[in-house]
């Protein structure tokens, strides 16, 4: 009874050695995605509100198309943490080829009520965008800063 419970467990040893080995072998194997940020637009500014769209390109090296699981994003305003958030997606980046993907974010600016007075003195709003996409078996980070002047 003693030696099938060692099988057993130097049955599972081995199992998880050879995951471990094979997904080493897949991410050397996998030439990493870039993404690159394309395009930080604010949408709309009200007193209560703000829109911004991002438009991320992402590229594909591989001979072998890539799924898109998610964007999970950062966006700091005025030097403020605003929000965290991410967005589901279901595309695929073909291969050798990029794919654009944009990220609408809104934010409340009950979220930046302290900086608030610092974008009307200073007429600017400087942004910085942080986060990276999921294509299944490695995230690719990305990052972008800039500012924005509201038009009155």
């Amino acid at each position: 009874m003693k030696t099938l419970q060692n099988i057993g467990k130097l049955t599972m040893l081995l199992l998880a050695a050879m995951l471990a080995v094979s997904c080493s072998v897949l991410e050397r194997a996998v030439e990493k995605p870039t993404v690159s940020v394309d395009s930080v637009r604010f949408q709309s500014v009200s007193l209560n509100e703000g829109r911004l769209d991002s438009q991320l390109q992402v590229y594909n090296p591989n001979a072998f198309a890539l799924p898109t699981r998610k964007v999970t994003y950062h966006l700091k305003l005025n030097g403020r943490n605003i929000i965290s958030s991410e967005l589901a997606l279901d595309k695929n980046i073909p291969a050798r080829g990029t794919v654009a993907l944009l990220v609408p974010i809104r934010f409340h600016y009950s979220e930046v009520l302290q900086g608030i007075a610092s974008i009307f003195q200073q007429g600017k709003i400087q942004y910085q965008l942080s986060g990276d996409v999921d294509v299944g078996f490695m995230n690719i980070p990305f990052s972008r800063s800039g500012e924005f002047v509201p038009q009155r």
